[in-house]
């Protein structure tokens, strides 16, 4: 026979306390009571149960209540029928109207109510959750954009920081680049320095960044990396800052770029001038070289995660995967396919170049 309560009847002011004291709302299983699903357990408990025959069955708020109170507290079943009879707010999370010293149920019912549910029950209710986590997580992301939204239109502006362009992908950032084809591009923004054609991530973000506010910290990462700093630098313009250039010159590092002020007096070069500059300027190309790599070769410009973190390792998956098929360039096959095997073995490895190099591409 099914005996059931609605939970939706049930309110802090009734439960009934001795001495006269009340509940405090703020307590967490007066909270987690308004978040279990209820009724929808109720639904699935009840299914295989006769309305109109047998003896009573227990409450099924009272059921998986006191399931989730014993894993939540981490008992048995005889301590946590002992821990309810002596606590009214467990009491109240269960559902009863009143404190009771009683207890709700013999410790050894627990081992039968197991019986009667199995893992579709709680399969079922995960769903529910989730569901209900997602709306929720729309409901805070829509709820920003209006405001973002509003405190635009009321600045009479286009502009508003940590533009939200995507609900589904809230950490997604426009970032203006200027170019020809897209003046504006979204996702994440990579800076990468080569070493010797190996890529390194040195600044990950989702938001537009500085790159020239980077070089310093790749100069010093090398310098661990290697054991020293590099010969050369070759950088794009935005890092040839002031500060840069002193830290630079301080380091007797000597890097590509136009110097400061009024340009020199032309001079002339002998031709092993010429085509070592032209060299140079080549190899820094090889950055944007791997970034296009990187996009028709592994799908760089085509990351299907949503979220940011398994984003960030999707990307970071390919960057290693790049520098995997570099390095079995650089060694024999056979080297190559015993690399390969060890590193299937093992959980963690890092792979670093076989020398010092004496090049940093940023």
């Amino acid at each position: 026979m099914i005996r059931y309560k609605s939970s939706r009847q049930l309110s802090i002011s009734e439960f009934k306390m001795p001495f006269e004291a009340k509940l405090d709302e703020n307590n967490r299983w007066v909270v987690l009571s308004k978040i279990v699903p209820w009724e929808e357990f109720a639904r699935l408990y009840y299914k295989n149960f006769k309305s109109n025959r047998g003896a009573p069955t227990k409450d099924a708020r009272l059921v998986l209540g006191v399931i989730i109170i014993k894993h939540i507290m981490k008992t048995d079943d005889r301590g946590v029928i002992e821990m309810i009879q002596e606590n009214p707010y467990m009491q109240y999370f269960l559902g009863l109207e009143a404190f009771t010293y009683e207890q709700v149920m013999t410790p050894s019912l627990l081992v039968s109510i197991r019986k009667r549910i199995d893992l579709d029950v709680f399969e079922s209710l995960t769903d529910d959750l989730i569901r209900k986590g997602l709306k929720l997580k729309y409901f805070f992301v829509i709820q920003h954009l209006l405001e973002q939204q509003e405190s635009m239109y009321k600045k009479k502006s286009h502009q508003v920081e940590d533009r939200i362009v995507s609900i589904h992908q809230p950490h997604v950032r426009p970032i203006v680049r200027g170019k020809a084809k897209a003046k504006t591009e979204f996702g994440a923004k990579i800076n990468i320095s080569l070493l010797d054609g190996y890529a390194r991530v040195d600044h990950f973000d989702w938001d537009a960044f500085n790159e020239g506010q980077d070089l310093q910290a790749q100069v010093e990462r090398f310098r661990e990396l290697t054991g020293k700093y590099p010969e050369l630098v070759q950088v794009d313009k935005i890092y040839l800052t002031r500060e840069n250039r002193r830290f630079l010159k301080e380091k007797r590092i000597r890097y590509t770029g136009e110097p400061l002020g009024q340009k020199p007096v032309k001079e002339i070069k002998s031709g092993y001038q010429k085509r070592k500059e032209r060299r140079e300027a080549a190899e820094r190309n090889q950055v944007e070289g791997k970034f296009g790599q990187g996009k028709r070769g592994y799908g760089l410009n085509d990351i299907r995660a949503r979220l940011a973190t398994t984003s960030n390792s999707w990307i970071g998956a390919i960057i290693f995967v790049m520098n995997l098929i570099r390095y079995m360039r650089d060694i024999p096959l056979s080297y190559f396919v015993s690399f390969l095997s060890k590193l299937m073995k093992v959980r963690n490895i890092n792979i670093y170049p076989l020398g010092p190099q004496m090049k940093l591409c940023a």
